[in-house]
């Protein structure tokens, strides 16, 4: 009698631990989820179910997307300006992951940059990892953020009208999209039409007694020394943009996917104390050969390079 008192207690601790181990909304984030659990968002969305035998549809491109703690970016490039719009609503997110999970992609080997047309469309998501997720259409291809390409038909269009999208930004140029870096360049070629001006900070210039010059450079960086030739201290920030120089003119280059930044720090630089900054390129990917310039603190810097592949 007293063993079955015992086992009717487990019993009962056990049912009221596991009737609180999980709480789940649609319209809500998890609130917990043991990391050897986690829930790709193609699971979330509910991809197509298969049958023995049948063929396969629907895909898992953005299946690693993570709605529950980033914001979708949409873009729009209509052959002259690239349009951004922002969703916040996690299940509107969810039904777009839905939707584009259950086209069916075919891995497409004959895809080339000179392929890329308007009207494309763009999006960026947070990841699982925590990193960006970034793809583009155009032309019938879905083009992936590591250049991977595959057949895809779908209206994208009609995601304008049907979902709540908020601050809208215009750019110009095809570079704005995501995976920029893939569809501006082909090889050895960059496509100047597609490419961004300049890109220049807000009231930024440098005092005409400050100078910079190129004194190094290897397969992955730049360094440059700032020279204070006045009688003021200066400051400066770690901040920097790179530029292509084709038929003439200036380009801004676009990068490759990654989650970059700087360090918002202000330098001050005394006079007649020269100082050497070093800036690392390898968030450019690989260069084609050609005439570039580091632009810096009101500054530039020029410099030519071979095809190199930063790792």
């Amino acid at each position: 009698m007293k063993a079955k008192k015992i086992s009717a207690l487990i019993l009962a601790v056990l049912c009221t631990a596991l009737a609180g181990c999980t709480y789940s909304n649609e319209d809500t984030p998890v609130i917990y989820t043991p990391p050897s659990e986690t829930v790709s968002a193609a699971t979330e969305t509910e991809a197509p179910e298969q049958t023995v035998g049948e063929a396969v549809t629907g895909n898992t491109l953005m299946e690693n997307a993570s709605p529950q703690t980033s914001a979708l970016e949409f873009f729009v490039y209509d052959g002259e300006n690239s349009k951004l719009w922002y969703l916040f609503n996690n299940s509107q997110e969810k039904e777009i992951l839905k939707a584009i999970a259950a086209v069916p992609a075919e891995k497409a080997e004959d895809w080339s940059p000179e392929l890329f047309t308007a009207p494309a469309y763009g999006f960026e998501i947070g990841d699982t990892d925590g990193w960006s997720l970034e793809a583009v259409w155009s032309n019938g291809y879905w083009i992936t953020q590591d250049g991977e390409a595959y057949r895809f038909d779908y209206d994208f269009g009609t995601f304008l009208d049907k979902y709540d999208w908020s601050d809208e930004r215009v750019f110009s140029a095809a570079a704005m999209l995501p995976c920029a870096h893939i569809i501006c360049r082909d090889g050895d070629k960059w496509y100047a039409d597609r490419l961004s001006p300049p890109y220049t900070y807000i009231d930024e210039e440098a005092p005409d007694y400050i100078s910079a010059e190129l004194v190094g450079q290897t397969e992955d960086t730049i360094t440059v020394k700032y020279t204070n030739s006045g009688s003021e201290e200066w400051m400066y920030g770690l901040h920097f943009s790179l530029d292509v120089l084709l038929n003439g003119e200036w380009y801004s280059v676009p990068t490759i996917t990654g989650n970059w930044g700087f360090n918002d720090i202000g330098l001050i630089l005394m006079p007649e104390q020269p100082r050497e900054e070093v800036y690392d390129l390898s968030r450019y990917g690989e260069l084609p050969p050609g005439q570039y310039r580091v632009s810096a603190n009101g500054c530039t810097v020029e410099f030519t390079t071979l095809l190199i592949s930063y790792n």
